[in-house]
């Protein structure tokens, strides 16, 4: 078995991937954020704009037409916030997409580490297996302490009797 995993290099690929979702899906929900809190500037300015108490013909109309402005101004920013609610509901998207390839990928990876284990444990049973053979082997053909001694003894009795 390979202890490299072949599919590493894939893996640190997929990471980048997600970190860089991440990264548009942070500055999507800035850009929105930023953005709604222009448009609710805009709404208080308009809501404080009017036409002072006395006040010229040309006044009443400079007002007007800065109310109108304004309130063009906050539709405007209203459709840049649904553009970028979109953009992050598409970057939220990628980066889930993203993830769920990382997982993929990571997913292949733990299964390699477990095999890999497997196959050590394997291999250490077999060290382990063949040590306790080899020492049950080197028992078996002992012979007993004193045994040579007790069997030359009386072979030498038995010869000189």
């Amino acid at each position: 078995m390979r202890r490299r995993f072949r599919l590493a290099t894939v893996e640190r690929l997929r990471e980048r991937e997600v970190d860089q979702a991440a990264r548009r899906v942070g500055a999507a929900s800035t850009a929105l954020r930023e953005a709604a809190a222009g448009r609710d500037r805009l709404r208080r300015e308009l809501l404080t704009t009017g036409v002072p108490p006395v006040a010229t013909p040309d006044q009443v109309q400079l007002a007007g037409r800065r109310r109108d402005g304004l309130r063009d101004r906050i539709a405007a920013a209203g459709r840049e916030l649904e553009r970028l609610e979109a953009e992050l509901e598409q970057a939220r998207t990628e980066w889930t997409r993203a993830r769920a390839r990382l997982r993929a990928v990571e997913s292949l990876h733990e299964r390699h580490r477990q095999a890999v284990r497997d196959e050590d444990a394997r291999t250490e049973q077999r060290e382990l297996d063949d040590l306790a053979v080899g020492r049950s082997a080197a028992h078996a053909g002992a012979t007993p302490i004193g045994a040579a001694h007790t069997g030359a003894a009386h072979a030498g009795a038995g010869g000189a009797g």
